[in-house]
């Protein structure tokens, strides 16, 4: 079920995936909407972040700091 769910995210214009990996191992994955929330309105050209995960051993290590800008076009 959850493949499923991740392809039809997939599959709208809306919604973007992302992931990091460090020394061959993920460490890091999220979603990006554009324009949408479940929970609040948003404006058209506003990015909402989450879910997110990150590996519990690089938490608290600033990877979402140190790793640069994600550009969506």
């Amino acid at each position: 079920a959850g493949l499923v769910k991740m392809g039809l995210k997939l599959a709208t214009p809306r919604r973007r995936f992302y992931f990091g990996y460090s020394g061959g191992r993920l460490v890091h994955y999220g979603w990006v909407s554009l324009g949408f929330c479940r929970f609040y309105d948003v404006e058209r050209a506003a990015a909402v972040i989450g879910p997110i995960w990150t590996d519990p051993n690089q938490r608290g290590k600033g990877i979402a700091i140190t790793r640069g800008v994600v550009h969506f076009e």
